[in-house]
């Protein structure tokens, strides 16, 4: 670990020269700094990123530079590979590392916009003190209850641990989770990883959503952040959830908490309400 990560935040509370020139200090502009554990997925961080943008311009009408979020974005590849079995351990002690060097920042807000960490958010969370946003409760929160039964679309550790299953099963959500599909989501996120242009993969999205149709699916959730790429919204033949577009609402309304409340105090806060 670089000195210079270490140092991001003095110990003494104490604002550094090098922070008030980047804006970390009193009246940065963008009020408090969201810090992104980003790169697990390996096409998932900029399109979560456009998603922050568009959630700021619908939730309060962003549209100026200095009315979007201050973010520092941390790409951390991860030990996962499609056709290997998960080291848990080996994938928990990655991303616990990850929160921590993005904690020294200096962030105030962190969240990982990924699905497959969520495995792991109770034993992450008590490794640091920072806030650190839960992406299975936003997601439970934001899927309407009509929507059942709603097929999961994510990669095989997902699907195979049952999170999201176990979620919604408390809330009377029935979730189909079939090998078909399953195959079929591995598939897709084999040639996505491995460069096949994406309009090609948008037939094969198609069809993984009329057999979630066909298995009895009124909806879908998509728990994989790769592949929210591939979505047509009205085009598609099944309404979807998407996992990303959720935690990005989340991250934003959060964020606007803390920043009102520095408002408040004097700080600075979103340009809008």
């Amino acid at each position: 670990m670089s000195d210079r990560v270490s140092d991001a935040r003095p110990d003494d509370g104490t604002v550094s020269a090098e922070q008030e020139r980047v804006g970390r200090g009193p009246g940065a502009i963008g009020g408090p700094t969201i810090g992104l554990l980003a790169g697990m997925g390996v096409r998932s961080t900029a399109p979560f990123l456009e998603l922050v943008i568009e959630e700021c311009q619908r939730e309060y009408g962003a549209s100026e530079q200095p009315d979007y979020p201050q973010m520092i974005v941390f790409s951390w590849p991860t030990p996962f590979w499609l056709d290997r079995p998960l080291d848990h351990d080996a994938m928990r002690h990655r991303i616990a590392d990850g929160l921590c060097w993005l904690e020294r920042t200096g962030a105030d807000l962190m969240a990982m916009p990924a699905n497959l960490p969520h495995l792991y958010y109770d034993a992450l969370a008590r490794e640091v003190t920072t806030p650190l946003l839960n992406l299975v409760e936003g997601v439970v929160a934001g899927l309407p209850k009509e929507a059942s039964p709603v097929a999961i679309l994510a990669t095989r550790p997902i699907r195979d641990s049952g999170m999201y299953q176990r979620a919604f099963e408390g809330l009377g959500i029935e979730t189909l989770a079939g090998d078909a599909m399953q195959d079929a989501v591995d598939d897709l996120l084999g040639d996505l990883w491995g460069g096949r242009p994406r309009l090609e993969l948008r037939s094969c999205w198609a069809r993984l959503l009329d057999t979630a149709r066909g298995e009895g699916a009124a909806a879908a959730l998509l728990a994989c952040t790769d592949l929210n790429v591939l979505m047509d919204g009205e085009g598609d033949p099944l309404p979807v959830f998407d996992a990303t577009r959720l935690m990005a609402r989340e991250v934003v309304a959060r964020w606007r908490v803390l920043a009102e409340a520095a408002e408040g105090s004097g700080g600075s806060g979103p340009a809008r309400s």
